[in-house]
Formats: C-alpha cells, structure tokens, sequence
C-alpha cells in the first residue's frame, strides 16, 4: 500500500507540474508565434533542430539511469553509496556533456556555412553551454526522483519555463520596438540566449536543492562485526544504461534534423502555385521563404497544440520508473502488473476524450491562440487533424518506454526507435516532394512514426509477463468519448454556435467532460485493472 500511494503522490506532483509546464509552454510559443511570424519561428525551430542531436545524445539517458541506482540504492538505505554515485555521474556525464557542447559549435560553424545563415553559427555558440547546465539538472533530478522525491523536478521545470517564457517574450517585445522589422535574427538570437539562461537558473537551483536534502556520507566502517557496504555504483554502469537511452534519443532528434536539412529543400522546388492549390487556394505571404514559412507554421502552432496532452502524459511515465525498478528488481510481477494497469487505465482515460475534443474545435482553438490568420489557420487545421489520428498512441509512448526502462530493456526501445524513424525519414523524403502533400507529410509520417511505436511497444511489454488487455483499457474511455464528441457537436450547433470563440471553447469544454465523467462513472470506471474495466463496461 505504501508504495502504490508513493506512484501516486509522485504521480500527481509531475501530472500537475507538467500541466503547468505545458500551460507555460503554449502562453510562450503562442505569443512567440505572433511576433516572430511564421518563417521567423521557421528558423528558430530549424536552429533547435540542429542543436536536440547533440543535447539529447548527451543528456536523455541521464535521468532514467541515475533514477534506477539511486531507487535500488536508497532503498538498501545505502547513504554512502548514493553520494558516491552522484560524484560519479557528475565526472562521467559532464566530460561527455563538454565534448557533445564543442562538437554542437563546430558543426553549427560548418552547417551555416553550407546554409548561407549565420543564424544557425550563432544559435550554436548561444545554446552550447545548455548541455552542460542540462547535465548537472538531470543528475539532481535523477537522485531525487530515484528517491521517490518529485518535487524538486516539478519546481525546477516551473521555474525554468516562467523565465523563459517572461524573458523570452520581453526579450522580443523590446527588440523589435527598436530594430528594424526586417532584421528579426536577432530577436531569434535573444530567444535562445534566454533558453540558456532558464537552464542556467534551472542547474542552480537543483544543485542547491539536492544539496539541501542530500544524503551525508557514513564514511568507510571498518570496525568488525559491521555489515559489509555494497559495492558503489561504477561509470561503467552508469554507461551501460544511459548510452542506449541517449542512442534512442538521438534517433529521434537525428530524425527531426532530417526533415529540416533534407526534406525542407524538397519543399522548396514545389512551384508556389501547386503549393497554394494543396491547401484550397489559400493565399500565403512571405513566398520566397515558402518552406520556412511551412515549418513555422508546423512547430508554433500544429505542435504546440498536439504536445499539450502528451507532454502531461510524460510526467505519468516518470514517476513510473522508480517504482517499477523496484518491483522488477525484487521479481514482484504480480504487484509491477497491478501498477502498471494503472498507468496504462490513467493514460488512456486521459488522452482519449483530449485528442477527440481537440479535433472536433481545432479550427476555433487555433483561431483563439495564433488569431484569424487565414492560411495559417487552415495549413495548420489540416496538419493537425492529420496528426492527432495518433495522438493517443503519442501519449503512451514515454510511458511504454519507461517500462521498458525500467526492465532494462534500452535495446528494446533502441531497436523499436530506429525502426520507427526509418520509416518516418522515408515517409517524409518521398512524400515532401509531392506538390499536393509538400508539408503534410511531416504530419502523414509522425502519425505512422507514433503508431509503429506504440505497437512494437505494447508486443515488447508483454513479452516481459506484463499482461495487460489493450480492449479493455481503450474501449470504455473511446466508447465515452465517441458519445461525448457527439453531443458536444450537436449541442455546439444548436446552442452554441452565436457566442464568441472563446466562450463557445469554453462552455463546450465544460459540457464536454461532464458528459464524459459522468460516463465512467455510471460505466463503473477505475484505476483498476484492464480486465476489470472490460468486465464492468460488459456488465
């Protein structure tokens, strides 16, 4: 019982603060969008693209590794060697950290060139010292999370998002109230320095955190009759985990290079009146930037309201991960099954009636956020519709991959991402050069990348014994969602459809879910296992 209302107490804190984080995060790129436009925001996100191969490759296996030691050593109640572990990821993973930084800057240098845009050199040089900052965060948060203490990790991802999201907005405010409307690089370049300075912030504060509720060594004991100290935590150990987790990082990151470096200038060679045809004759500006123009419109407004839900759902995944290494590790299956039913009945009975809302009004909640943009509104209306066909399967992924994790099964989800972004990379080098699909097949290939994800996934998971019915967890949440989606259409024409967009989002929200709860919980529904949820919804 203590450790269920661990995974739950955890649970909630990440839940909540990644719905912060994701609130902030949309408030940023919403208003970033608007006054950057749309080629602008193009450029920054290509600039971001360059920079996720060297950061995820030398930060993403950081949190998931160090969280599994310090979950088996805390609980062995061994002090000793929990601060032996931290000085020992701190050497290992700042050297690789320093090494990833300088390579980051030298291939920017050469990548501009090659561009002919200086701003992808500079954009290096600025966002070079957030690997390092990256680095030292997530050795803290692993320590803490390991220790089922989520609460440095949520205020830390608060505190760093407010900053970037207060700096970086005033940062272009001022900047273009004084510099010519044309030069916009150096709004670009001011928003990525306060990146850096977020991640500097965010590394501060965690180290004094983890300072705060550090751990004090026992020394050596070498009086007799004492119990022996198990054996420290080496880098080889370190390394063994962490590297196939950065490796499957950096698929997906390489991936998204891909398609700016590769599939972008495929874009480009489309004539603009082909491309103006694609999407119903509407009229673009900015033609002679066409691509950018595209992506900008893909990144600032298609993802920012895909990743909403998603993102939330990660925070699910690691509060998973301590507690299912334990579980693993001392061959309780029965009780990791239990809990993960949980997850797995939490995640669906979320994501589900989100993505089927966000479908049914993303024509009047893009409008909301970026304003009546015309085309805009309608490339990303389209985008999204496309893209959100995965959604849900979008949300199990981070949860699916901690699992796996958490059974020491970084290959597994290694092999299953190269599969998946081979796919995706091809997807999207054919696609992208037809001219009635140009920028819709970068959401055609991450809705068959997500799918291929969760499949492989779910077929791994229950080869470790984990049994779990996908019917049961999907069909009572998809059943009250279809009957919801449906009477929110019907009620939003009848009644609705006068008021002014945002009331019109608001009320149909509202009615919304209150269909869909009061669904499940005349259905029975529970944080119970799959087979249970079939049972009652049969019943």
């Amino acid at each position: 019982m203590k450790k269920e209302n661990s995974l739950i107490k955890a649970g909630a804190v990440l839940v909540v603060s990644g719905f912060i984080v994701k609130l902030l995060s949309a408030f940023y790129r919403i208003p970033l969008t608007r006054m950057l436009g749309a080629a602008q925001m193009g450029r920054y996100s290509a600039v971001f693209s360059l920079f996720m191969p060297f950061f995820s490759f030398a930060t993403a296996g950081i949190v998931p590794c160090i969280s599994h030691f310090s979950a088996k050593l805390y609980s062995g109640k061994d002090e000793t060697a929990l601060v032996h572990l931290r000085r020992t990821a701190m050497k290992l993973y700042i050297a690789a950290a320093a090494a990833a930084a300088a390579a980051f800057v030298v291939f920017g240098y050469f990548y501009s060139k090659r561009q002919g845009e200086m701003l992808f050199f500079a954009g290096s040089i600025i966002l070079a010292p957030n690997i390092l900052f990256a680095v030292s965060e997530n050795i803290c948060k692993g320590i803490t999370q390991g220790r089922m203490n989520m609460l440095p990790t949520a205020v830390a991802n608060v505190i760093e998002s407010v900053f970037k999201t207060c700096a970086g907005l005033a940062a272009v405010w001022y900047i273009n109230s004084i510099v010519k409307p044309a030069d916009k690089d150096t709004a670009v370049a001011a928003v990525l320095f306060t990146v850096t300075a977020a991640g500097f912030i965010c590394c501060i504060y965690l180290l004094a955190a983890l300072k705060i509720t550090a751990v004090r060594p026992q020394g050596n004991i070498k009086a007799k009759g004492r119990k022996k100290r198990t054996p420290s935590v080496t880098a080889s150990q370190l390394y063994r985990i962490s590297f196939p987790i950065a490796v499957s990082a950096l698929v997906i990151s390489v991936a998204n290079f891909f398609d700016t470096a590769v599939c972008l200038p495929r874009i480009d060679k489309i004539p603009y009146r082909q491309i103006v045809e694609s999407f119903g004759g509407a009229s673009f500006k900015n033609a002679q930037d066409m691509s950018m123009y595209l992506l900008g419109i893909y990144q600032g407004m298609v993802l920012t309201v895909f990743n909403l839900f998603p993102a939330v759902m990660s925070s699910a995944g690691s509060a998973t991960l301590p507690v299912v290494s334990r579980l693993f590790s001392s061959g309780d299956m029965a009780a990791a099954q239990k809990q993960l039913e949980k997850v797995f009945s939490f995640t669906a009975a979320v994501s589900l009636p989100a993505m089927v809302y966000i479908f049914i009004f993303r024509c009047d909640i893009l409008s909301f956020l970026f304003g009546m943009n015309g085309a805009q509104t309608q490339v990303a209306a389209r985008l999204l519709a496309i893209l959100l066909s995965s959604g849900v399967f979008c949300c199990f992924v981070s949860v699916f991959n901690s699992v796996l994790y958490a059974a020491g099964k970084s290959d597994t989800v290694f092999s299953i991402l190269v599969k998946a972004s081979a796919v995706r990379c091809i997807v999207n080098y054919v696609l992208c050069a037809v001219p009635g699909i140009n920028i819709k097949a970068f959401a055609v290939s991450g809705s068959i990348f997500y799918t291929i994800i969760f499949i492989l996934s779910a077929k791994s998971i229950k080869k470790l014994n984990i049994n779990f019915s996908l019917t049961g967890i999907f069909l009572l949440p998809c059943a009250a969602a279809a009957v919801s989606g449906l009477s929110i259409c019907i009620v939003t024409d009848r009644m609705l459809c006068w008021l002014p967009v945002f009331l019109r989002l608001f009320f149909s929200a509202v009615i919304f879910f209150l269909i869909y709860i009061l669904i499940l919980i005349a259905a029975g529904f529970r944080l119970i296992s799959a087979d249970e949820n079939s049972k009652i919804y049969k019943e």
